[in-house]
């Protein structure tokens, strides 16, 4: 066992960077233990890691890697089952069905055997347990259980308490052990629908194109994550339980573990838990070599409502030498200070887009450059000459040196912050894990970058910014879609209800309770700058870098011009400072700004150095005091509301945001309450100063995390900011009404490229806020449609696998005096949508009672409230909102107590006081030639919509 304490970074921040110590050693059998111990909030963030994810997915049966994924939710042979014995007989059936399906090629015959294994799936249901893995995790308080599958790793993970460690490596552990892959046709139907819901995205296509041309040979180019369609029609569980054994052995895995843990008192638990796995050889990867391009490469196609192009380089692996200068490169092309060559093109809107994508995997790296020509007259080579143009004087050194020292500071901010985030945290060392590096060699980045010299710079630019390139140009179009249909199937339903195993997990012993609540004087300091302006001050314990806002209470419902200010101000100069040299100063002290609106809200935000927090605030004075806007910065904005506009009727996503909110909202849509082009091009910049100067007149609540004392940090911002601030006007209390419709009304607007169907419905009460029901409305969802766990996943995809997304919510009213009302979603085939439809309704009428489920929902309510403490830079503004809801101290705390007798009567009055007997209505987006439209007549009046009715353009 080989302990390691690593200080983290060696850099300008000094004593107080945040340090990061992980100890890392190997069990027996061969499992790597990454244990990192952070107590800044009551949290653990525990993964498991594969190494290898869709690399080792068989030619012949891609997508097994994310398929296997899904799979290992299911339970093991004691796990999520009553009787395996009797279930397995079913399951040993289904094995070689799916064999036998594989090898049969007549449609007819396929049919009929996929009847046969719905049959056996039917008669194995009767034994199995739904949901029953992720109904234990909530039980423990775990939260945001999920996984995902890339191309070189694998990683299921969740947050838990810090006295649940024990329950969840027992669990975890378990999960892993003789996992069975039951209700396995049901979850292949839920992988169909994530693949269309990705095959409507309209640069999935794209992006796949790109990949096989640029990796000719290579996993990453020939192996998509969610498999090819026909290798999905012909799954076979023979091969993916070999797959499982040969690649989920304990020497190609690993476990990590970030958070509030004592990590000598956790080791033997790990031994005792992780340790019973068997061994078994790594598996050996073997090298797949990429021949460099022969010159410029180039493929076409049609694949975006606009013209776009992707320009690839070759470069290089994790850990290679270069690394560090590359990732400097790249910065000094496009960073998010907006101070690269490549951001002042587009900053004077000479081209509508050009970013950088550095894709560093674990045998291949490359560096996609990604340009979008303006809409009227550009071409996709005079926009991708732009770029060279820029590239050509990155290679020839024309560049400030300073800008290269700004981007070395701001590298190292970015990093402090992401270390505050553990999941950040454990996946920086699931990237050490399968790259095979010490995680030292990882964290050490930042020291290399530190030291890199401009001359560097230069020669790795022309090393790999030569010829050699593949470059794709998609002109507009639409790529075609393969579309799938809905299967014959009856819908599984497992029938049992407890496993023997979920009954001994229960009784296994828990660490004591101990909830951490906040108390609110001593979390914040307030303190009232003037009438109306309000300073929320909390500590930062980690690291010193700063955040700060300007959170003026009033937006875009009071002031439609408060968009276009935000982004004007994003890209203003000053009296004294040009655009250009303002975000340079900003750089050069290591701070960023982002400026933004919202319906009720103007936000100004500032994040960085300590050290530099007062020539900060004089930088943000002296441009609220006298912004210079530009026409420059007027033509890019509205080069980016016509592109936005121009392709929000092309994509099925933006389609169903427009006719959901129209369903929400009626006219009073953001979509049709905007301003148009017409009306932006209009406005004269006079008109923008009356709404700063109005804004800068309204009530504002000023946040602030860091080291400065009250004091001193209220003297800064009384002779800066806050002499802006004039505070002559309360908030307003404006709010987007809803307007459901008085009857069951369809809302409908047709897209013809679509394969998925988008489905929202919408259920308004006519009660108010109350306070008082939030802990019934909190156990309502949880055990609803909250998480997994929930009764609408249940019935919508694990039963019926009617979808891969889908989620409903109960909403309090709103302290406004807005109505509560309950909202849901679901996206599946145009084939399933009415069943889709049809299971919502009949859930909302009648509320599907399992009160078996109350203990784990208990459970993980209680643990939930006692471990819900808000992460310290954001501690100031929820605070500052749980006052506006009327909580006096942290909620929490009170439904802590009202959680701990709870009875499902209170999830029962919690439906019938705010959804029995209210009109239910519905949206869609999707395909209207592929489902009969009469059929949506069972749930109201169907309207069909132009775009021209739920948008202004």
């Amino acid at each position: 066992m080989k302990k390691l304490l690593l200080l983290l970074l060696l850099s300008p921040f000094g004593a107080h960077a945040q340090q990061m110590q992980v100890e890392t050693y190997r069990l027996p059998n061969g499992l790597s233990i990454y244990l990192h111990e952070d107590k800044t909030r009551p949290e653990v963030l525990g993964a498991v890691v594969v190494n290898g994810g869709t690399i080792w997915d068989p030619a012949d049966a891609t997508g097994m890697a994310h398929y296997l994924e899904h799979m290992l939710f299911k339970g093991t042979t004691q796990m999520g089952t009553i009787d395996f014995e009797q279930e397995s007989i079913h399951l040993a059936k289904i094995d070689s069905l799916y064999e036998e399906l594989g090898k049969t090629k007549i449609d007819e015959q396929r049919k009929a055997i996929q009847l046969q294994i719905n049959e056996e799936n039917l008669a194995a249901a009767e034994f199995a347990v739904a949901n029953e893995f992720d109904r234990l995790i909530n039980s423990i308080g775990g939260k945001g259980l999920n996984a995902f599958t890339s191309h070189d790793m694998v990683m299921y993970y969740n947050t838990f308490p810090p006295h649940q460690f024990e329950k969840w490596s027992e669990i975890y552990a378990h999960r892993f052990s003789n996992p069975v892959f039951r209700l396995f046709q049901s979850e292949l139907e839920t992988v169909y629908e994530e693949k269309n819901m990705y095959m409507d995205d309209p640069t999935y296509k794209l992006i796949e194109s790109f990949d096989r041309a640029f990796y000719k040979n290579h996993p990453y180019g020939q192996r998509d994550i969610l498999g090819e369609v026909e290798d999905l029609k012909n799954p076979s569980l023979k091969r993916m339980y070999a797959y499982y054994q040969t690649y989920y052995v304990p020497a190609n895995m690993a476990l990590i573990i970030s958070g509030d843990i004592d990590i000598e008192q956790i080791k033997p638990i790990i031994a005792e838990k992780f340790g019973q796995w068997k061994g078994g050889e790594k598996p050996k990867r073997e090298f797949i070599a990429e021949a460099d391009f022969k010159g410029k490469e180039v493929i076409k196609g049609r694949y975006l409502p606009i013209k776009a192009g992707i320009a690839g380089y070759r470069t290089v692996p994790v850990g290679h030498p270069d690394e560090a200068a590359l990732t400097v490169l790249n910065e000094l092309l496009s960073n998010s200070s907006e101070t690269g060559l490549w951001d002042k093109l587009t900053l004077d809107n000479k081209l509508l887009a050009a970013e950088m994508e550095a894709d560093i995997q674990v045998e291949h790296g490359r560096t996609l450059l990604i340009f979008v020509p303006k809409i009227i007259g550009q071409s996709l080579k005079k926009a991708e000459n732009l770029m060279l143009t820029e590239l050509e004087k990155l290679k020839s050194g024309d560049f400030d040196e300073q800008l290269l020292e700004d981007i070395k500071l701001n590298y190292t901010k970015r990093q402090q912050l992401s270390l505050e985030s553990n999941f950040q945290k454990t996946y920086l060392l699931a990237n050490a894990f399968i790259s095979e590096r010490p995680y030292e060699e990882v964290l050490q980045l930042n020291e290399q970058i530190q030291n890199i010299t401009k001359e560097e710079v230069i020669a790795n630019a022309n090393k790999y910014f030569g010829e050699n390139r593949l470059v794709l140009y998609s002109r507009t179009g639409f790529p075609k879609k393969n579309k799938l249909p809905k299967p014959p199937y009856t819908p599984v339903i497992p029938k049992g209800t407890e496993s023997e195993y979920a009954k001994a997990f229960k009784e296994i012993p828990e660490l004591p309770l101990n909830p951490s609540f906040v108390d609110v004087s001593e979390a914040v300091q307030i303190t009232a700058l003037k009438d109306l302006v309000q300073l929320y001050q909390a500590p930062n314990p980690v690291n010193s870098i700063f955040s700060f806002a300007l959170n003026i209470q009033k937006g875009d419902l009071l002031d439609q011009n408060l968009d276009y200010l935000a982004s004007m101000l994003n890209s203003a100069g000053t009296k004294t400072k040009s655009r250009d040299e303002f975000k340079a100063a900003l750089a050069r002290l290591g701070s960023n700004l982002s400026i933004y609106s919202s319906d009720t809200q103007f936000t100004i935000a500032m994040q960085g150095l300590e050290e530099n927090l007062e020539a900060s605030v004089a930088l943000l004075q002296e441009l609220l005091e006298q912004p210079v806007f530009s026409e420059v910065g007027k033509k890019k904005y509205l080069s980016g509301v016509r592109f936005e506009r121009k392709i929000e009727g092309k994509d099925l996503d933006t389609k169903s945001d427009m006719i959901s909110d129209y369903l929400i909202y009626g006219e009073n849509s953001p979509y049709l309450t905007r301003l148009s082009l017409k009306e932006i091009k209009a406005l004269p910049f006079e008109a923008l100063q009356e709404s700063l100067t109005q804004l800068l007149a309204t009530e504002t609540v000023v946040t602030y995390v860091g080291n400065t004392p009250n004091k001193e940090l209220e003297a800064l911002l009384q002779r800066s900011v806050a002499s802006l601030l004039t505070g002559k006007v309360a908030k307003g209390m404006e709010e987007r009404k809803l307007a459901t419709p008085e009857k069951p009304t369809v809302f409908f607007v047709h897209d013809k490229k679509a394969i998925q169907t988008q489905i929202y419905f919408l259920s308004e009460s006519k009660r108010k806020r109350s306070p008082e029901d939030q802990y019934a409305i909190n156990a309502f969802n949880e055990y609803f449609g909250n998480s997994m766990s929930g009764v609408v996943f249940q019935e919508i995809r694990e039963f019926r696998s009617l979808a891969y997304a889908t989620y409903a919510r109960l909403n309090n009213g709103s302290i406004r005096g807005g109505n509560a009302f309950t909202i849901g979603f679901v996206g599946c085939q145009a084939d399933k949508s009415v069943e889709a439809m049809q299971v919502f309704k009949e859930m909302l009428q009648e509320l599907p009672k399992k009160e078996e489920r109350l203990p784990e929902i208990q459970k993980s309510l209680v643990q939930t409230a006692a471990f819900s403490k808000p992460y310290f830079r954001s501690m100031p503004q929820t605070i500052y909102s749980w006052q506006q809801l009327g909580y006096a101290g942290d909620p929490n705390e009170s439904f802590f107590t009202r959680y701990q007798n709870i009875q499902f009567e209170d999830i029962e009055k919690a439906y019938t006081t705010y959804i029995v007997g209210n009109p239910l209505s519905f949206s869609i987006a999707g395909n209207k030639k592929a489902m009969d439209m009469s059929a949506y007549q069972a749930f109201g009046e169907v309207v069909e919509m132009k775009l021209k009715q739920i948008r202004k353009k």
